[in-house]
């Protein structure tokens, strides 16, 4: 039971990072657009 229990942390874990990964990489592009705009 113990196993299962640390197996489902881990798949939870690992589905946060995934997440928390795309932001940062939609919040890099927002960043950009935004930097383009400003400097044209």
């Amino acid at each position: 039971v113990k196993v299962d229990e640390l197996n489902t942390r881990l798949l939870e874990n690992k589905e946060n990072i995934a997440g928390m990964m795309e932001k940062t990489v939609q919040v890099r592009k927002l960043k950009d657009e935004l930097q383009q705009n400003l400097s044209q």
